[in-house]
């Protein structure tokens, strides 16, 4: 703050005409007792911003996606798809466990009448290889039945799918990766291109990655250096 010329100004605080310290930041005059607290408010300020850049720094020292919002909605539509996977399936397993029941007393009035059969036939000694074969089928059947009714299937519901998610770079960042990549490729063709030249011209001749040097690869030579930033 800075004291003002011989034209005196209200202080912004009392109105007093006083306001002999002008705030180079707010361009408001103070008079002598409200410069202190206009300082004492811009400091407070400060201790604030300082209080938010420690709770960004803590932040930053967490995991990067912990509170990211495109977390949380992935998150969501997990969350929301595996329900709809799982009342589907638990609609599909009542369905079918009343089906099976249902399959088991149909089977049993189908059992009886062969167990009935087999009994007589077996009591009265009256039956061939015709007969077996017969019954070995029916109840072959039978237990096809009894484990897995045909009249059950599975069908998928197009009218309600569920959509798959994936995560897409947009084009400006993409463009930026496709910059960095160019640039080191750059680089690198760039380093080439002097490793070349330095064959030619001097034999053996070797360029650090860094591009500022080149030496000689003989260990015969005079060991001769050349500089040239690129």
């Amino acid at each position: 703050m800075s004291a003002s010329g011989s034209s005196k100004k209200q202080c912004v605080t009392c109105s007093k005409g006083a306001g002999i310290f002008t705030c180079d930041g707010c361009q408001q005059a103070f008079c002598t007792k409200h410069v202190s607290e206009h300082r004492q408010e811009l400091n407070g300020q400060l201790d604030n911003i300082m209080q938010d850049c420690d709770l960004l720094q803590q932040e930053l020292l967490e995991p990067s996606s912990k509170k990211n919002p495109v977390l949380k909605k992935i998150d969501k539509w997990e969350k929301n798809s595996i329900a709809k996977i799982q009342a589907a399936a638990e609609t599909a397993r009542t369905a079918l466990k009343e089906l099976l029941e249902q399959s088991k007393e149909r089977a049993s009035k189908v059992f009886l009448n062969i167990a009935e059969n087999l009994r007589s036939s077996h009591e009265a000694d009256d039956f061939s290889e015709i007969d077996l074969d017969i019954w070995k089928k029916k109840l072959k059947e039978l237990q096809a039945e009894i484990e897995s009714p045909s009249s059950a299937m599975l069908i998928q519901n197009k009218r309600t799918p569920i959509y798959l998610m994936k995560l897409e770079v947009n084009d400006a960042s993409k463009a930026q990766q496709e910059e960095n990549k160019g640039s080191r490729f750059a680089k690198r063709s760039n380093d080439t291109h002097l490793q070349e030249q330095f064959l030619e011209k001097l034999g053996a001749a070797v360029i650090p990655t860094d591009g500022y040097f080149a030496t000689h690869g003989d260990t015969k030579s005079d060991g001769a250096l050349f500089g040239q930033p690129i």
